[in-house]
């Protein structure tokens, strides 16, 4: 109960976030926590976070279509990320390492939307298109040289963005998070056991 809780309150703070850069290009700061929490809660409290938080949030800017489920994955993908290697990283070295994760978090987003989103929008008759039955690499090819002509200007302003806010604001944010997981109690393990009919 304490963990659905939790999920619950930080969804709705990160579906929140997102709203205040609906509009602006790549200006998007609810990253910063998403990373931060899972990095603090670990992996599978943050894979569930992202899916959660992006599946609010589009509920709330009207962002639902064909693209929502690839980004509640790719969300997922960087809560996971975050709270992957959380119990290697050694307090001095914290912060920084969580400004990289969400500089290559932010690029890898942008990346995995445009990978769902670069075959039906190119349609089939032009020199960036997805062509079936062709090589790996002259595919990739073309999928590089369109991600990089359309994408980057979304992708580095939420890179810029996100490791902006973890910077100023890494240190409090970490302090509550733990805080509350230690007032709580919370587990971020799940525990599995077999069952034997």
């Amino acid at each position: 109960s304490k963990s659905v809780a939790l999920l619950g309150v930080l969804s709705a703070l990160i579906a929140a976030l997102r709203l205040v850069g609906a509009g602006v290009i790549g200006i998007e700061p609810m990253w910063f926590l998403l990373i931060l929490a899972g990095h603090v809660y670990g992996k599978y409290f943050g894979f569930s976070l992202g899916v959660i938080s992006m599946a609010v949030s589009a509920l709330l800017t009207g962002g639902i279509g064909p693209w929502l489920p690839f980004q509640m994955i790719a969300a997922g993908w960087i809560g996971l990320l975050a709270g992957f290697a959380a119990s290697k990283v050694t307090p001095a070295f914290e912060r920084f390492y969580l400004i990289i994760l969400g500089i290559l978090s932010s690029l890898g987003f942008g990346l995995l939307m445009d990978l769902q989103l670069w075959p039906w929008l190119t349609s089939t008759d032009t020199q960036l298109s997805f062509v079936p039955g062709t090589g790996i690499a002259e595919n990739l090819e073309r999928f590089l040289v369109f991600h990089l002509t359309t994408a980057l200007a979304w992708d580095i302003p939420r890179a810029l963005t996100t490791a902006l806010l973890i910077a100023l604001t890494a240190k409090p944010i970490l302090n509550s998070l733990k805080r509350a997981r230690t007032r709580l109690n919370f587990t971020s393990h799940v525990k599995v056991q077999k069952v034997i009919a």
